[in-house]
């Protein structure tokens, strides 16, 4: 063993003091610590080779060198943290010369406990996240954040909703059909705009394969919703109204391909009345604009029926054959005059194509369940949703309907979304 440092008297202090350190701040036993018994080993052994190497001795003079720890102290690598061999090795007996022993073994410690850290997380599972392709705000983000509690609140699981906006919905669907992660625990909570991108100028904004569905939401139709001053009070006088303005009648909504624009080409299509496309940013800009007289109509979710009260909008039907159950006397689209003419938006969730098959079963397991929830059955009755579920497969066969619906409207409409 190499010679110590200072005299008798500084040898029994320092090792006094390494073993108040100990018994102060290590855990009380070594399977609280966290760190394997064979790596503890593995450190104290390098520690001991160190010290009993003449390359030690023959570098630096046995005054500067720190006294190896004797009796309790000597377990130290078997019943310390980290943080423990720091206090031990730098005690305040060594303020003079802090040995370059001391400060290798603390740099191996710290190392080689750094590098265990992550090992000790590797199996941590993720948290949840719910891609949300719109602003926070509207109907398909506070449905997918009722989805996501309900989903939480089902398995005791962390769901974080992330709204990542941008090149309309492209910026989120992109970002998951890329997403390297295979354990279900990146979805995307998405809308009509997922089939509607499938038609962009050009070809399609990305390849619908890397996605896998996993639950069909449900189903929420869309209002017709007029200016107040327009002098019409049902589908009969508006059309009358409308075939009159040479012009063109303005139609307002969130975006090329979105769900406003798609049942407002339609409508054109059904009806033959020309209509002028307005472009805005969402309900919260084209809501106002249609109050305050700038356009003249617009396709929304049945949640705009508070302006209808206030007596800023007027409400002509529902896209649907079925009333909504707290807004019986809105006209369904059949009971108008428009016999077929459905509007709307699908909701659902989906994950990236390498998600395997028994990951998509127990996600749509626990969906299904969720979906039965308070706060999800709430939501969905604020916004006039029918909710759905079932089998990923009734999801799928749905979004086949889908592409088929909308890609016969954009021919015939001559729609370019670019």
């Amino acid at each position: 063993m190499s010679p110590l440092c200072g005299n008798s008297s500084h040898r029994l202090a320092d090792t006094k003091i390494s073993e108040q350190n100990i018994h102060r701040s290590r855990p009380p036993d070594n399977s609280q610590t966290g760190v394997p018994e064979w790596r503890a080993k593995y450190i104290q052994d390098l520690c001991q080779a160190i010290d009993d190497s003449d390359w030690n001795t023959r570098r630096y003079p046995p005054t500067i060198r720190a006294a190896p720890p004797q009796g309790e102290a000597s377990n130290i690598c078997h019943k310390s943290t980290t943080e423990t061999v720091m206090l031990s090795l730098l005690s305040a007996g060594h303020r003079t010369a802090t040995s370059t022993l001391a400060r290798l073994c603390v740099g191996i410690v710290s190392a080689l406990a750094l590098t265990w850290l992550p090992m000790r997380h590797a199996h941590a599972q993720r948290h949840y996240e719910m891609i949300i392709p719109i602003a926070a705000g509207g109907s398909l983000d506070l449905m997918a954040r009722a989805v996501s509690l309900a989903f939480s609140q089902q398995t005791g699981e962390s769901v974080t909703p992330l709204n990542k906006v941008g090149a309309g919905t492209l910026l989120a669907t992109r970002s998951v059909a890329q997403s390297t992660a295979t354990d279900g625990r990146t979805l995307l909570f998405t809308g009509l705009p997922y089939t509607t991108l499938q038609y962009k100028k050009g070809g399609p904004a990305f390849d619908e394969s890397r996605f896998k569905p996993v639950i069909y939401v449900g189903w929420q139709p869309t209002v017709l919703f007029i200016r107040s001053s327009i002098p019409a009070n049902d589908m009969k006088s508006f059309l009358a109204w409308a075939k009159a303005r040479p012009e063109g009648v303005t139609f307002a909504s969130s975006g090329i391909g979105s769900s406003p624009h798609i049942a407002a080409e339609q409508f054109a299509d059904m009806t033959g009345i020309k209509i002028v496309h307005v472009p805005m940013g969402g309900s919260s800009a084209f809501v106002p604009a249609l109050a305050g007289g700038h356009v003249d109509a617009v396709f929304d979710a049945p949640a705009t029926r508070t302006m209808v009260k206030e007596g800023y909008l007027k409400a002509l039907m529902i896209g649907s054959d079925t009333p909504l159950a707290d807004w019986k006397e809105l006209p369904t689209s059949d009971q108008a005059g428009l016999p077929g003419f459905r509007s709307g938006t699908w909701y659902g969730v989906l994950v990236p194509a390498g998600t395997p098959d028994t990951t998509v079963s127990k996600l749509n397991t626990e969906l299904n369940k969720s979906l039965t929830s308070q706060v999800v059955q709430s939501r969905a009755r604020e916004f006039g949703i029918t909710l759905s579920g079932g089998a990923p497969q009734a999801f799928n066969d749905l979004l086949k309907s889908e592409h088929e619906r909308i890609g016969a409207l954009v021919k015939t409409r001559g729609i370019v979304i670019p």
